[in-house]
C-alpha cells in the first residue's frame, strides 16, 4: 500500500478498493466493451492507451426498484494483445483505473509506475486521487494472488 498510496490514511484506501469490488461484482451492473475507434472521444488519447472511460448522462435503467448500470469501457485493440500471463493482471489493473474515475472520481494526475512511486512519497494525497496509482496497486495485488510473476521484459503492444 505505502508504495502506491504513500501514508494515505490505509482504511479508506481499502474502502475504496472495496467500493471498486463490489461494483464489479454486483447483479446490476453491466461494463460493455466498445471499440475506441468509433467513440466521439477517438484521438483524444495518446498511441499508449488501452482503454478508457467517459462518464454518460444517461441516468441508469430501472427495473422494479433496482438499478441497473452500464458502463461504457472504450478498448484498443492492444487491450486483448498481450501473450503473456501477467498481461491479465495488467488489463485488470486498466479496469480498475478506469473504474476509479467512475466510482471514486479520480483524476489523471500522473501516469506510470515510477510517477506513481514517487506522487506516493512526495504528495501522498494527491496519490489518493489519482487513478493510475489504483490501476497499479490493484494489477500487482492480483498477480501476486494469482502467483503471476512480473514479466523482465518491458509489456508491450
Amino acid at each position: 500500500r505505502v508504495k502506491y498510496f504513500g501514508k494515505a490514511d490505509s482504511n479508506e484506501v481499502y474502502d475504496n478498493i472495496i467500493h471498486m469490488n463490489k461494483f464489479f461484482r454486483a447483479d446490476f451492473n453491466f461494463i460493455n466493451f466498445r471499440d475506441a475507434s468509433k467513440s466521439p472521444h477517438a484521438g483524444k488519447y495518446s498511441n499508449s492507451t488501452i482503454a478508457f472511460v467517459t462518464r454518460t448522462k444517461v441516468p441508469p435503467k430501472r427495473i422494479s426498484r433496482v438499478d441497473i448500470n452500464f458502463i461504457d469501457v472504450f478498448v484498443t485493440p492492444e487491450f486483448f494483445s498481450g501473450d503473456h500471463e501477467y498481461w491479465d493482471a495488467y488489463r485488470a489493473g486498466a479496469l480498475y483505473h478506469e473504474m476509479s474515475h467512475l466510482r471514486l472520481c479520480t483524476a489523471d494526475i500522473v501516469y506510470g509506475k515510477g510517477m506513481c512511486e514517487r506522487l506516493a512519497r512526495d504528495k501522498p494525497a494527491h496519490a489518493y486521487r489519482n487513478a493510475d496509482n489504483y490501476g497499479f496497486y490493484c494489477e500487482e495485488a492480483i498477480a501476486r494472488r494469482y502467483g503471476i510473476e512480473k514479466p523482465t521484459f518491458d509489456l508491450k503492444f
